[in-house]
């Protein structure tokens, strides 16, 4: 029987092997679909005329089109993809591959909770666990295109942590 360390070490090990596996894969694979879902082209467009053109406006609103966005969300995920196409250049696998690293951002949050939390003692819990989390079709519908899901999971997710994080090391400072 291994030591609990070095199961715990075993299983973060096979988590970040499981996780690289499905981020490689879902690289080799979202660009399948070659063509662009309207939603993705919606909440993509503002983003790309940042980068590129360094205007903050969307064509994609017909008569609005050269006017300053109606933003319906927060526009958190534009900021942030603006930023990456800006890096990365634009195509569609930029702009997926974005998300792709987000999810794999959440996963990793969720594994860190529950690892700290002693729910992934085992191997069956992970296993199970990453299966769920890459394998499930809707979430992987919303990882796979360009919308702004999991630039706000994420955010919940880091926020989830952190405070769980704080209050199982006591309230205020120094306690």
């Amino acid at each position: 029987m291994l030591e609990k360390s070095t199961l715990t070490k075993n299983i973060t090990s096979g988590f970040g092997v499981l996780t690289i596996l499905f981020v490689i894969l879902n690289l080799l694979t979202i660009d399948w679909s070659p063509l662009p879902w309207f939603d993705e082209v919606w909440f993509v467009d503002t983003a790309v005329n940042a980068a590129l053109d360094g205007v903050w406006t969307t064509n994609t609103q017909g008569a609005y089109g050269g006017e300053t966005p109606t933003n319906l969300y927060p526009p958190l995920y534009q900021y942030l993809l603006a930023i990456w196409i800006w890096i990365c250049g634009f195509s569609l696998f930029t702009v997926r591959s974005f998300n792709v690293l987000m999810a794999a951002g959440c996963s990793i949050l969720i594994f860190k909770g529950l690892r700290n939390m002693g729910y992934l003692k085992k191997w069956l819990p992970l296993i199970i666990f990453v299966f769920l989390f890459w394998g499930t079709g809707l979430f992987s519908w919303s990882y796979r295109n360009g919308r702004y899901e999991m630039t706000y999971l994420f955010c919940s997710l880091l926020y989830i942590y952190n405070y769980l994080r704080y209050i199982k090391k006591g309230f205020g400072i120094g306690a």
